[in-house]
C-alpha cells in the first residue's frame, strides 16, 4: 500500500510526527508517494488540526482517495485519531479494519453583477460564508430555494453549511448540530437584525440562491475559510450539493456522539452524572 503525507509544517511538532509516521509505516510495509506525484496513493495521511485537514483535502490531486488524518493540532474534530494512536491507525489501514465515512460537499458559483459569466466553481466540505469586512453596517440577502423566493435577511452575513460544517462556524452562530450522514444543507444567518430569524435545514437536493440586495459594507465570500471573492450588490451566489464526496477514514469504534461530547463538550445535563434527572 502507498501513502501520501500532507502535513501542516507550521505546526512545530509535525516534523517529528512525519519521522515517526515513516518509521512505523515502513515497518508495516507501506510505501510513500511524494505530494504532487501523478501516481495515485491508497491513502492520504493528513497531519495537523481541522484547518490542516481541510487544506489537505482541497489541495489533494485525487479527491476519491480516502483521508486518514492524525491530530497534531488543537481540536481535531475531523481527525481519525490523536498522534498517540498513530500505530493503531496504521494497523487498521493495513488490515482493512476501518470505516469509510462519506462526507457530502457543496458546490458554489458566484455571478458578479459586473461580469457576464459566473466565476469558477468551488467546493466546500464545511461551509460557504458571506461575511462583512467592515463593522457597524449590515447587508441584505435575498434567499431563493429551487427558484422560489423565501425571504430577505438584513444581517452581517450568511452561512451555508454541510452536516460536516454544522459543528464549525454555523454552530458558533447558533446553528443546529446535524450528524454527518444526514442528507441536509444548513442555512444560517450571522447576526440578523430581527427577533424571529432561525437557521434552516433543507434537503440536500435543493438548489440555493443568495442574491445580494444591499451592500452597505464590504463583504467576502469564502469556502472552508478561504476567501475567493468580494461581494457587491447585485451579485448572485448559487449553491447546491456536489457530486464529489470526501472519504474520511474512521476507526471501527468511531461514535459521533462521543466525539461531540469529548471534543465540543456537548451534553444534555448540567451535571457530570450518568443519571442527571432531578
Amino acid at each position: 500500500m502507498k501513502l501520501c503525507i500532507k502535513a501542516n509544517m507550521t505546526i512545530e511538532k509535525n516534523q517529528q510526527a512525519i519521522e515517526e509516521l515513516k518509521v512505523k509505516a515502513s515497518a508495516l510495509g507501506f510505501e510513500f508517494i511524494e505530494v504532487g506525484s501523478d501516481e495515485k496513493p491508497d491513502f492520504y495521511i493528513a497531519l495537523g488540526g481541522d484547518g490542516s485537514i481541510l487544506r489537505a483535502i482541497h489541495s489533494a490531486k485525487f479527491k476519491d482517495v480516502p483521508f486518514a488524518s492524525i491530530n497534531t493540532g488543537t481540536l481535531g474534530y475531523l481527525t481519525t485519531a490523536h498522534i498517540s494512536k498513530l500505530e493503531e491507525v496504521l494497523q487498521a489501514l493495513k488490515s482493512g479494519e476501518y470505516i469509510i465515512d462519506l462526507r457530502t460537499t457543496l458546490s458554489a458559483t458566484v455571478k458578479k453583477s459586473t461580469e457576464s459569466e459566473p466565476q469558477k466553481e468551488c467546493l466546500a466540505l464545511n461551509d460557504f460564508v458571506i461575511m462583512r469586512t467592515d463593522s457597524g453596517r449590515t447587508n441584505g440577502f435575498e434567499l431563493y430555494v429551487n427558484n422560489n423566493r423565501v425571504t430577505e435577511f438584513l444581517c452581517d452575513g450568511m452561512i451555508v453549511a454541510t452536516p460536516t460544517g454544522s459543528t464549525a462556524y454555523s454552530l458558533s452562530a447558533g446553528g443546529p448540530i446535524v450528524l454527518p450522514g444526514t442528507a441536509a444543507i444548513i442555512i444560517n444567518v450571522i447576526c440578523p437584525h430581527t427577533l424571529t430569524s432561525r437557521p434552516l435545514v433543507l434537503p440536500d437536493s435543493d438548489n440555493i440562491e443568495l442574491r445580494v440586495s444591499k451592500a452597505n459594507a464590504a463583504s467576502t465570500f469564502s469556502h472552508d475559510g478561504v476567501v475567493t471573492s468580494y461581494i457587491e450588490a447585485g451579485d448572485i451566489i448559487k449553491i447546491s450539493k456536489s457530486a464529489q464526496s470526501i472519504k474520511l477514514v474512521k476507526l471501527n469504534d468511531y461514535d459521533p456522539f462521543y466525539t461531540l461530547s469529548k471534543k465540543l463538550g456537548w451534553n444534555g445535563c448540567l451535571f457530570n452524572h450518568t443519571n442527571c434527572c432531578f
